[in-house]
């Protein structure tokens, strides 16, 4: 790699800097406000960004083992998997709906949605020979 490619690389990645940062910077503050101590989250002269007073670890141990925070996730990720699976039945018929609706004026035959005039024309298919026009 010569040195205009370099250059131009470090460039690039130097570009991309404030957005990184703009990303992970909420991530970043939830962890550190997550591992105040209760003292130090209402102190109005500490230093926001830096913890002063020594992380601790009792707001997660509060989480969850003093609040139903497990049962709340168990709830939500049955409800994730449920609604995935029925989009996912719900789209597949669908789809071979869609697949085997036959549209005016395709040049391929059945399953091909072209653009004919000003609106899309679906057509229905019917199995028997005299609706083909044989």
């Amino acid at each position: 790699m010569n040195r205009r490619q370099l250059t131009n690389r470090l460039l690039a990645h130097l570009g991309l800097l404030p957005f990184i940062i703009f990303a992970v910077f909420p991530f970043y503050h939830m962890t550190l406000t997550s591992l105040k101590q209760n003292r130090e989250l209402y102190d109005r002269t500490a230093v926001p960004l830096l913890i002063q007073q020594g992380p601790t670890f009792d707001h997660y141990a509060k989480l969850l083992w003093e609040t139903e925070f497990l049962t709340w996730t168990k709830n939500s990720l049955l409800v994730t998997v449920l609604a995935t699976f029925i989009s996912l039945v719900l789209g597949t018929i669908a789809a071979y709906a869609l697949a085997r609706l036959k549209f005016f004026r395709s040049s391929t035959g059945s399953g091909s949605a072209t653009r004919s005039g000003r609106s899309w024309s679906p057509t229905r298919r019917s199995s028997s020979p005299s609706a083909r026009g044989s």
